[in-house]
């Protein structure tokens, strides 16, 4: 039975989250790492928009937090302090670009630190930690023919940050083992969309409609025929809320769409729904880059009634009514490459 969406997405409601299947929930005090980051920034404020208490922790407090939001700085060492119900691990230090050029530094800080602070959650009596993991990366390079990852398929990362992302997941099974503490891993693909004030780039869908919008030039690493699977940020907050709220989630769930779309393809999707030309410039692929990704997130459909409601036309829309209003100028340096990763 699929879930079902909102006539306008969200419509800027944060409550409105379309989690399908009615839960009978008690509110919970919900602890988020990297709350003003991509996620966490949307996911913070659809947990209080359904009633949670939510505490917000992350990395750098001095650029983007806001007062009001009741924002902490990020000690994974010391973990949570006892009372809080359930936690969402956003926090992640690197993208796939940057996990292979400091290898040492992703492992201590992305692994290390993050199994440290599993092992806290365990012992302040946390209920449940959901992990936001790498759909775009844990699983490696697709085998010929094949249509979509589930989640009972092997894993074999073939670049640094899906085997980081692994490890996190191999670490808070290991933290959970013989507690009470449920483990919730979800593996999320190419997630995009705009609702957070931070001004970094993320992803390839946000690169190509600043770069149109701007009339920039775009570098294109590859032939453009890698394909991805894009999800908008506002499915996978969905997805997360799902997982925090369900009595009993499964281990591991996708977070996608189903949908293969490849880089040629996003781009002229782009360019109909903007009306613009893009302005290409192709470069040699990446070692990192993965040919072909894309989630099968059937067991999230079926276990907690959740289904994407924001078309990849759709999303590309919300984001140029977004960066309609801001000057060419501002925007900064482009460059397209193959984001294949949420974190």
């Amino acid at each position: 039975m699929g879930g079902t969406c909102p006539p306008s997405g969200w419509g800027g409601e944060f409550a409105e989250v379309p989690v399908a299947r009615t839960i009978v929930r008690p509110l919970m005090k919900v602890l988020v790492t990297g709350a003003l980051g991509f996620l966490g920034y949307v996911l913070t404020s659809a947990l209080e928009g359904r009633g949670h208490e939510v505490i917000r922790v992350g990395r750098d407090s001095g650029t983007n937090a806001e007062p009001q939001l009741g924002f902490s700085e990020l000690d994974l060492e010391r973990g949570p302090a006892a009372g809080v119900d359930a936690v969402v691990h956003l926090a992640c230090t690197t993208q796939p670009a940057t996990s292979d050029a400091a290898l040492a530094r992703d492992i201590a800080e992305n692994v290390g630190a993050s199994a440290e602070f599993f092992r806290r959650c365990a012992e302040a009596g946390v209920g449940r930690v959901v992990l936001a993991s790498s759909g775009g990366t844990v699983y490696g390079e697709m085998p010929e023919g094949a249509r979509a990852w589930r989640e009972t398929d092997l894993t074999g990362p073939v670049t640094a940050h899906g085997a980081m992302k692994l490890a996190a997941e191999s670490y808070l099974r290991v933290a959970a083992a013989g507690t009470a503490m449920r483990p919730v891993v979800a593996r999320i693909s190419n997630a995009y969309g705009r609702r957070e004030p931070s001004r970094c780039n993320h992803g390839a869908v946000e690169a190509i409609v600043r770069a149109v919008l701007a009339g920039k030039e775009i570098v294109l690493w590859g032939d453009g025929s890698a394909v991805r699977d894009y999800v908008h940020v506002d499915d996978v907050t969905s997805a997360l809320v799902a997982m925090v709220e369900a009595p009993t989630p499964a281990p591991i769930y996708n977070v996608g769409t189903g949908r293969a779309t490849s880089l040629v393809a996003l781009i002229e999707h782009v360019e109909t729904t903007l009306g613009r030309p893009a302005h290409v410039r192709r470069e040699e692929a990446r070692r990192v880059d993965l040919h072909r990704n894309v989630l099968d997130a059937g067991l999230l459909e079926r276990d907690l009634a959740w289904k994407p409601c924001i078309s990849l036309e759709a999303g590309i829309a919300r984001l140029a009514s977004h960066f309609g209003g801001v000057s060419p100028g501002d925007l900064g340096p482009l460059q397209l490459r193959h984001f294949v990763s949420a974190g």
